[in-house]
């Protein structure tokens, strides 16, 4: 217990006003159109100033000369969600403050140009503000009375930054009394699982000297509160934060990431560098690993824990343009995307958008922004029983999680059944959001299993050091090395463990008519899985097809790292089980039943990850002369197979 002050949150915050700080909304104080601004960091109920607010930190696709043709422009490109967007601050973080004398105030806001860009596409948007420094626990009890002042019996999109995203969760899972209801969360660089920096930081200040620095923090007009949220953040703390804060079933959980290089006299280079060293890739505060929750939708590059709300160096980006190493990341284009996101996404709209959206990850691709854009029409006939889990025993007693989605005919008998095989850094809820899967199922009354990518909590030295190796990416094989033996089996999960769940708990699923499909990793899983069933005389499954499989891993890096730390032979061990182009080449007469997808300008297919040649080249020598490729569509390709 902190002794520097005995107020409660909500006090802390009414305090605020008590200390004569203006937070009062702009159209009450005086207007700025007439003072310059020319840093764009100011509120404005002024459009041309709203405007010139916000260009900076807008792509140039998504400007025009005037106000009413860069709505229009934004409108065209972008879906607006139907429900109320929340946006929830991390640790002194404020909604604006006003600075300077009353006669002449500059309002600064916090989500710099953000909800402008946002409110220009016809969203409904709420700047939340709660105290800067206290625990998540107290700070989601003031946003909880925030929100049930504003949207009393309606539904609401949360989207929370840093510690922000903490509060969203305490709010979503423990305070279940309040007068609305969330959709969805959508954390940005989140420290989920707490920071090193944190637990740095405590240990460099002590707890004796922590209360000096809150009675500094407390003269600044950012919020006040407590100080228990730097305890509150330790890694620790938010190990036992996330054990007693599950997800609720029915919100749908999104998050992003950032990375960023801090310079050789730079404001986060302390912090970067301790949270580098015990965690890896980070924005200076928090890392990727950190920012990972729910549906992890990208990495932003170059961008630090400021940049996020639109607090950007100007000078920074052009420094970076000049040197050859342009950041791609706008705020305010980003923040669009993440609104289209939601509403296409966690409210299914269907829009006749013409154009792509631009999402703000600068490493999506056109293709992926249509997938993460992309309506899952599963329309009236569909069910999705959901997602389940529990003790696995084939990966070392650990929990396990996957999804489950059933057509509407499953009520009347059992259905054959598609395996979905994710890839690297995915997680059992990728494909679900992303996939556009469930319409043609449902239509071919097929339905569609989608276990996890890996096993998850092992805690094995280094399995989260690489984004290409351990959590995340277990290469759907049974590890062999005795440091992963126990834990790193996802061929026996996949093949084995969980048919045998899903009918001990009897459920409608007919598992001798099964498939298997995957993507990247997954691919290469869904081919090995299906060519030793073959080679083997099981037969499990009746066809497999692959979204950009990795098909000759033995000679591609990702594969000779994996095959290098989970087996104990390494390539070797490799080739006899786990290679599809060796795999096809030894295959003899069998028949095969296999549809692949490739697109020529896959960044990994130009880097020699994928090596599809190889294995059409095996397949050939084989025999097998009509093998498919570039097939339209993978389920109904599995259709004729399993409903012969």
């Amino acid at each position: 217990m902190l002794s520097s002050s005995s107020r409660t949150s909500l006090e802390a915050l009414r305090s605020i006003q008590e200390r004569s700080l203006h937070t009062t909304p702009p159209s009450q104080r005086l207007n700025l159109a007439s003072f310059p601004n020319p840093f764009g960091w100011f509120s404005s109920e002024d459009d041309a100033q709203r405007k010139e607010n916000m260009d900076p930190l807008l792509k140039d696709g998504d400007k025009a000369q005037d106000t009413e043709s860069q709505k229009k422009n934004i409108q065209q490109k972008y879906a607006s969600p139907k429900n109320p967007v929340v946006f929830c601050h991390g640790l002194l973080g404020f909604d604006t403050v006003t600075l300077g004398l009353s006669i002449a105030p500059l309002q600064v806001a916090h989500w710099r140009g953000i909800k402008d860009a946002l409110e220009l596409n016809g969203t409904e948007v709420l700047i939340t503000r709660v105290p800067a420094t206290s625990s998540p626990v107290d700070r989601a009890k003031v946003l909880e009375e925030r929100i049930n002042q504003a949207y009393p019996g309606r539904s609401v999109h949360l989207i929370g930054h840093s510690m922000g995203g903490l509060d969203c969760r305490y709010l979503t899972t423990h305070l279940t009394k309040r007068k609305f209801k969330v959709l969805s969360i959508t954390t940005i660089s989140t420290p989920h699982r707490g920071s090193s920096f944190a637990d740095r930081f405590l240990d460099a200040v002590g707890l004796e000297r922590l209360p000096s620095v809150l009675s500094f923090l407390d003269l600044l007009p950012i919020g006040g509160g407590d100080g228990k949220a730097f305890e509150f953040l330790t890694i620790d703390n938010m190990r036992r934060f996330n054990e007693n804060t599950p997800d609720v079933p029915g919100v749908k959980y999104y998050s992003w990431g950032a990375v960023y290089e801090p310079g050789l006299i730079d404001t986060w280079k302390w912090s970067h560098s301790v949270i580098l060293e015990k965690e890896g890739p980070n924005d200076g505060l928090v890392s990727l690993e950190s920012a990972k929750w729910g549906t992890y939708l990208g990495t932003l590059e170059g961008v630090n824990h400021l940049d996020l709300v639109g607090w950007v160096n100007t000078a920074r980006y052009k420094w970076a343009e000049i040197m050859g190493r342009e950041i791609k990341y706008k705020p305010a284009t980003f923040y669009l995307g993440v609104a289209d996101h939601i509403a296409r996404v966690a409210e299914g709209q269907a829009t006749g958008l013409e154009e792509e959206s631009e999402h703000g990850d600068p490493r999506v691709s056109e293709e992926e922004r249509e997938e993460i854009r992309e309506e899952d029409d599963t329309g009236p006939h569909t069910t999705l029983t959901g997602k389940g889990g529990g003790y696995s025993d084939a990966l070392g007693g650990l929990d396990a999680k996957f999804n489950l989605f059933t057509p509407a005919n499953a009520s009347k008998a059992k259905v054959p059944v598609l395996v979905y095989l994710s890839g690297l850094t995915c997680t059992e809820d990728n494909a679900t959001q992303k996939g556009g899967f469930f319409g043609p199922a449902a239509k071919e009354g097929i339905a569609i299993l989608l276990p996890d990518t890996s096993p998850r909590g092992a805690g094995i030295e280094g399995e989260a050091d690489d984004w290409d190796f351990g959590v995340g990416a277990g290469f759907y094989l049974n590890a062999t090395n005795p440091k992963y033996a126990k834990h790193y089996n996802m061929l026996e999960h996949v093949t084995v463990e969980l048919p045998k769940v899903i009918e001990a708990a009897g459920l409608p699923i007919d598992f001798t008519r099964q498939s298997i499909f995957g993507h990247s990793m997954g691919g290469h899983g869904a081919l090995t899985l299906y060519l030793n069933s073959l080679r083997e005389g099981i037969k499990q499954y009746r066809s497999c097809s692959a979204f950009a499989p990795i098909c000759n891993p033995i000679n591609c890096p990702w594969g000779q790292k994996a095959f290098t730390g989970y087996l104990q032979g390494g390539v070797e061990e490799a080739k006899d089980k786990y290679d599809a182009t060796e795999l096809v080449s030894k295959l003899g007469n069998a028949p095969a039943h296999i549809l692949i997808d490739y697109g020529t300008g896959d960044q990994f297919y130009q880097q020699g990850q994928l090596l599809p040649e190889n294995f059409l080249k095996a397949a050939r020598d084989a025999g097998y002369n009509e093998m498919s490729t570039f097939g339209a569509d993978h389920i109904h390709f599995h259709a004729n197979f399993l409903k012969a």
